[in-house]
């Protein structure tokens, strides 16, 4: 995977600069020093092109990325001790020191400061801000049990409970070293200890952890979600880092090639890319999938914190070839036809015509192929014509024949009228017997043989009643 000029990193070091990388080979990466040297212990993103950087003597001040140049600087937190953690509120920057005050600088630099934790109790080491509520904020530390404070409301809204105790009956120690927010669910709410425990807290359902992993040889420094639903991923002090599932709370992969401590981890939330920075001075890019380390950065300095920020690539704009003027546009336009209803008329009636005269033409042209393709048709016609000629000439010699032929004519055609009256009334006998349900086919033949037989019996019947009728007059007489 070629990662050149797709991500710009910056990160920050224990001396207080700021170094920037975006991967190419062939650019050098950029250093910028702070004022006063002091080692960062905390970056966010203010907005798209600020960051905010806290150091360990209090002090918060600005990065701009475009000009890679510090801006302002903000000192009213000095006395409060090390910056552990920062956020930022619309326009006002929220500053969590390790005293244990959450300090809110407004945007005429007023101060109002919500107390955390009383010396006595423990230390505080991290914090961190949620990204769904950015009035919510989340601190831990040393014998300092998960807490989420509402900035708006300036109270606690949960309180973590102890781990409980051991099988000696022992209470079992929480030191967070790291706090991180699951992305889509505002109300969990995950940390790393120093004793090996990857914990997940609803402050909806209970004060006690819902989901537990314990790395019993292990010591976590760092921790940040996953691109994964509720996927951990948490380095340690030995130098390899764990992906854990925390749904089924067991380790998916591990890490390793870092020599020394995990200072800071980073995930994109796509894409599934990490990347990590170690006491080692090594920027390590690792792919999630594969394991495997995808670039490899030496950064000079003891690396502390890392912010990550994808390149966009503006699309390039097509210029066009202006080589066509508006006055050459004008000319062309001037000399266009302009085109009335009347005009358009015409142009159809036309178009018309032309179109009737080329189908016309088709028939002609597809009637002279079919002579052209039947030569026989072509010789069959002077024949006719011979006869039609031998005709008319016999006509002329023969002078009367004409009007004989006239009267056989007439003849033929009252012999062919009684023929036809005698079919149509054998064919209604047919239907006839049709319907009563016999053969068309064989009572044809028989209708026909009976009126052939019933003529001569119909003779016979009337001369033997001529010759009865003779013979009674004879013997009356």
């Amino acid at each position: 995977m070629d990662l050149n000029d797709k991500y710009s990193i910056y990160v920050g070091s224990a001396r207080g600069t700021i170094t920037y990388t975006d991967l190419n080979p062939e650019k050098k990466n950029h250093y910028e020093f702070a004022a006063e040297a002091s080692e960062i212990n905390s970056m966010i993103w203010k907005n798209e092109t600020e960051i905010l950087v806290g150091y360990k003597n209090g002090i918060v001040s600005t990065y701009d990325t475009i000009t890679q140049k510090y801006g302002k600087i903000f000192d009213q937190c000095r006395d409060e001790g090390s910056v552990v953690g920062l956020g930022s509120f619309g326009k006002k920057i929220l500053v969590t020191s390790a005293k244990g005050k959450i300090n809110i600088i407004g945007p005429k630099n007023k101060i109002y400061s919500i107390v955390t934790l009383y010396p006595e109790n423990g230390t505080l080491e991290t914090s961190s801000q949620s990204m769904d509520r950015l009035n919510i904020i989340a601190t831990g530390g040393e014998m300092n049990d998960v807490k989420l404070w509402d900035v708006e409301a300036k109270e606690c809204i949960f309180k973590a409970k102890s781990m409980g105790h051991d099988h000696l009956n022992l209470p079992i120690k929480t030191s967070v070293r790291g706090i991180t927010f699951i992305p889509g669910e505002p109300s969990l709410c995950c940390c790393a200890t120093k004793e090996g425990h990857v914990l997940i807290y609803d402050e909806r359902a209970q004060r006690r952890p819902v989901c537990k992993f314990l790395e019993p040889k292990a010591s976590f420094s760092s921790i940040t979600t996953a691109y994964r639903e509720r996927n951990i991923l948490a380095g340690t002090t030995k130098g390899y880092i764990e992906y854990i599932d925390m749904k089924k709370g067991k380790c998916l992969r591990t890490f390793t090639g870092t020599c020394g401590s995990v200072t800071s981890l980073l995930c994109d939330p796509v894409e599934p890319i990490l990347f990590a920075t170690s006491l080692d001075r090594y920027l390590r890019i690792y792919n999630l999938d594969t394991k495997e380390i995808l670039n490899k950065q030496y950064l000079k300095q003891n690396l502390k914190r890392i912010l990550v920020k994808p390149i966009v690539k503006k699309e390039e704009e097509i210029v066009p070839n202006n080589k066509t003027t508006v006055d050459e546009f004008d000319e062309i336009f001037n000399n266009l036809e302009v085109i009335s209803e009347e005009t358009a008329k015409k142009q159809k009636a036309k178009a018309e015509l032309n179109n009737k005269s080329q189908k016309d033409g088709d028939l002609n042209t597809d009637g002279n192929e079919e002579i052209s393709n039947n030569p026989e048709a072509v010789a069959e016609k002077p024949k006719k014509t011979r006869k039609i000629k031998k005709n008319k000439d016999q006509s002329k010699k023969d002078g009367n024949s004409g009007t004989d032929k006239t009267e056989e004519n007439s003849n033929n055609m009252e012999v062919v009228k009684d023929k036809s009256t005698k079919k149509r009334k054998i064919n209604k006998e047919n239907k006839v017997e049709m319907k009563k349900g016999g053969d068309p086919n064989t009572d044809r033949t028989e209708n026909n043989v009976e009126v052939i037989e019933e003529i001569p019996t119909k003779k016979l019947k009337l001369e033997n009643k001529v010759k009865s009728k003779k013979l009674k007059n004879k013997i009356l007489v």
